[in-house]
Order: structure tokens, then C-alpha cells, then sequence
């Protein structure tokens, strides 16, 4: 993967904060330029930057958290403590923090705020943090070194310092529990002064940018555990900000009030537990997605990291089993549990209702089950009840699945499989009834009969 260009800023800006995702981001005031900067906000929507509401107080050195609808602009300045809260369209003030700091460093949402670190106003750097609940500050749990233009992840219960200068460019990081702070994994590069994208989480965080020599184009990636180097920047950039969920990131402004802005995808991941029709759990599995692959283990589990974001066929496969095919669109960290047909299943008799693997009485149904003069399967159907249902039919054949059937309406009518696939090469037949709840539906049911080859 490589950094990509996007729609540059509207104003330039360095020294700034900022609050949001990839595709809803907020830069929020500057350092003082020719473009008066210094006192706007603005956001950016995935294709490009708008101006939004100008904050009350016109600081640079600060820091922001949140998301674009609902982010927080706290201290900087001349070492103030005032602090804002942004709505989507206005800025208002909220509570102070206690203890003006600049070059500080924040994260999570605009009620679970973690803020740490920095210079305060005697000019020596702090290790002291902050909590926001979303009405008042309280102290926080204190670093074990004093850091500045550093960088946070998370929240105020699970949180992250990382890098930042000291006597040095600082490599460690420190990991934050809601009440003390400890050493964590170091990272790859001593790094300062760079844009963090990992709002409200520490499993996933990206660094971009820094301050060091030589490194100014330089990325760093945390999955949870460790450190690593990523792609470098097109553009060597300090003194920026950033936003994204870790997964995703949004690196923008910088030295000398850059209006350029870059953006990245580490990709999601997928994770499940693969069971069979009898609720076995199924190792040895091979779950692939693209050119990305997991063995389950011995309980089943699975997990794919770094899945670019798209349409995709999760594809599970084991000697004993039928092959099972998902479609699924990733646009997040997404969770699939697959449940496998053994291939060693042969009932003589589908008409016997002792073929039934499973059926919920939940769906509301009355069913019963005929074989015609012309060998066909009859599935008479009737509701016990006047909710409207969907209904539909699941034939695996030749090692995949595929709907063959499906009925939408008030009345459930008396179905003849024989007309609508070729019961002679079916292995399985699923039926099962969509019931609706409020704005969701879900599906209950799950007659299986099962047919050897």
C-alpha cells in the first residue's frame, strides 16, 4: 500500500489540532501565517475541505480529540487552560482544564478524553495528565516521562503515549489504564511533532511525519503488540496532524503551513469461530479472503489482518466439510462464523422427519412435508400468525451454496422444490423465514433435511 494525495486545505496550517476519521476529519486553528489561520476550523469529508465554525479562542500548540460532529479544542496558547467543544457547527466553552500546558497531546471521544504530557507555562516539560468525562477535568494517573510533542491513542481507560521529545527523541511509549501509566513496546524510529490517527482505540495506531532529521517522511504502525515501519509520506512533513480510526489514516498541514494533505489504509480485519451443524467446533479449517488466509485452531477461531476495504468472498474450506462461500462488504473490522456441512451425512429417507436437524419453533410456522406421484417434494406451509414474512430456500449443490428460492409477502404458499431446482442432485435443502423487529429483521427457522449424494 502508499500514502495518496488528497484535496488540499483550505488555509495552511502548522502547529494545529485535530479531531475525526479518515473521511470526516476537522483541522482546527494554526500557528499564526499569512492566511490568518489561526482562529478557523475546518473539515474534510473524503473528497474535500470546507471551512467550518471559527473557534472562540485563537491558540496554536494545542490539541484536539473527538469526532468531526462532536470534538473538543483543549489548552495551547500562551499556556491556557480554556478549552472548547465543537457541535458540527458552532464552537462553545467548556470547562478548563487544570493545568495550561502547549505542545500537550489528547485523544479519544469528546466524553473520554485522555490528555498528557507537554510544556507548561515555567517552561519545563510535564508528566501529568488529564480526564475529561465530558463536564470536568479530573487528574489522571502520571507518565513516567515527562514528554511534549509527542502523540496519544485511546481513551481515558485505555490509552497510549508514544514518542515525543525529552532530553532526546524519545522511542518508548507508554501504555495508560485509566490509572497509571506503563512502559509499552518501543517504537522503530525516535520520533516527535507527528500526526496520530487512532481515535478512541490502542489496538491499531499510525504515526505519520516527524521531527527528526532525515525522518520527516517517515510512518510507524502499532498493532496492539508492537511497533513497525510503514510506507513512507510523499511528503516529508512535522509539525501536522492527523485523524483515523488506526486502521485508516489522514495526515494533513505541517512545516512551513503545508495545505497538502495524504491518506492511508493498513486494511481491517476479519476474525470467527467455524463450527458445523451440530455446533462442533471445526479446526484445521482454511479461511481466504483475496491473497490473505487462516487455519482455525483448535477451538475454531480464525483472524485475517489487514484487508483493504471492498467486496469480498470469504472462502472456508476442509476436507470433511462442504465448502462454505460469504459475500461481505469491509469497511470495518468485521467478525464471520461460518458453519460447515460435513460431507459424511447420508439420510435415505428425506421425507423422515427424524432428518430434521433443526427447527425453531420461534418462526411461527406450521409445516408439514409430502412426497407427490411425481416424486416431488411438497413443503406446505402455513403462519400461526398475521407478521409478515419472507421466506426462502438454501440448496447446497456441488460444494456450494446458493438460494434458489425466495418469497416476499403476506401469504406463505404451498411450495413444490421439484419445480424450482433438480432434487436429485441436492445434498442439502435450508429453509428458514425472515422475522422483522422494529427496523430489523433476522432469520428463524432452519429446517435442514439432508440427502446423500
Amino acid at each position: 500500500m502508499a500514502w495518496t494525495t488528497e484535496a488540499n486545505m483550505v488555509k495552511g496550517r502548522e502547529e494545529h489540532g485535530s479531531a475525526g476519521l479518515q473521511n470526516a476529519a476537522l483541522a482546527i486553528c494554526s500557528r499564526s501565517s499569512d492566511e490568518t489561520a489561526s482562529k478557523t476550523s475546518e473539515s474534510f469529508n473524503g473528497n474535500s475541505w470546507s471551512l467550518e465554525g471559527n473557534p472562540i479562542y485563537e491558540y496554536a500548540w494545542l490539541s484536539g480529540s473527538g469526532q468531526l460532529n462532536s470534538a473538543l479544542k483543549i489548552s495551547g496558547g500562551a499556556y491556557a487552560t480554556d478549552c472548547e467543544e465543537y457541535n458540527g457547527t458552532s464552537w462553545s466553552i467548556i470547562s478548563s482544564c487544570n493545568t495550561g500546558r502547549n505542545w500537550h497531546r489528547s485523544n479519544g471521544l469528546s466524553n473520554t478524553t485522555l490528555m498528557c504530557g507537554g510544556e507548561i507555562s515555567n517552561g519545563s516539560l510535564t508528566n501529568t495528565s488529564e480526564e475529561y468525562n465530558g463536564t470536568t477535568w479530573n487528574q489522571g494517573g502520571n507518565l513516567d516521562t515527562a514528554r511534549y510533542k509527542h502523540g496519544v491513542g485511546g481513551n481515558v481507560n485505555d490509552g497510549i503515549a508514544i514518542g515525543g521529545k525529552n532530553a532526546s527523541w524519545e522511542i518508548s511509549t507508554e501504555a495508560y489504564d485509566g490509572t497509571s501509566f506503563s512502559y509499552s513496546a518501543n517504537l522503530v524510529i525516535g520520533a516527535a511533532y507527528f500526526a496520530t490517527s487512532g481515535i478512541n482505540t490502542t489496538l491499531n495506531i499510525i504515526i505519520s511525519g516527524n521531527g527528526l532529521l532525515n525522518n520527516e517522511n517517515t510512518a510507524q504502525y502499532y498493532d496492539g503488540t508492537s511497533w513497525s515501519q510503514i510506507d513512507n509520506l510523499n511528503q516529508g512533513r512535522y509539525a501536522c496532524a492527523g485523524s483515523g480510526n488506526g486502521n485508516t489514516a489522514l495526515n494533513f498541514g505541517g512545516i512551513s503551513f503545508l495545505k497538502t494533505t495524504e491518506s492511508y489504509s493498513i486494511g481491517y480485519n476479519l476474525t470467527g469461530q467455524i463450527t458445523d451443524i451440530f455446533n462442533n467446533t471445526v479446526s484445521n479449517a482454511l479461511v481466504w479472503i483475496e491473497n490473505k488466509s487462516d487455519l482455525s485452531d483448535e477451538s475454531g477461531n480464525y483472524s485475517i489482518t489487514t484487508i483493504p476495504s471492498g467486496q469480498y468472498n470469504i472462502t472456508t474450506t476442509h476436507e470433511n466439510y462442504f465448502t462454505d462461500i460469504y459475500s461481505i462488504n469491509i469497511t470495518q473490522n468485521e467478525s464471520y462464523n461460518p458453519i460447515l456441512y460435513p460431507r459424511d451425512i447420508q439420510f435415505k429417507d428425506i421425507l423422515n422427519l427424524s432428518n430434521v436437524i433443526e427447527w425453531n419453533e420461534e418462526s411461527n410456522f406450521d409445516m408439514n412435508i409430502e412426497k407427490n406421484i411425481n416424486n416431488s417434494i411438497i413443503i406446505d406451509i402455513s403462519k400461526k400468525d398475521e407478521i409478515t414474512y419472507n421466506f426462502r430456500i438454501l440448496a447446497l449443490n456441488n460444494s456450494e451454496k446458493e438460494y434458489i428460492y425466495s418469497y416476499a409477502g403476506y401469504k406463505i404458499k404451498t411450495l413444490n422444490i421439484n419445480n424450482i431446482y433438480n432434487i436429485s442432485n441436492l445434498y442439502i435443502i435450508e429453509c428458514s423465514f425472515e422475522k422483522k423487529k422494529g427496523n430489523k429483521s433476522y432469520w428463524v427457522g432452519n429446517l435442514r433435511f439432508l440427502q446423500g449424494i
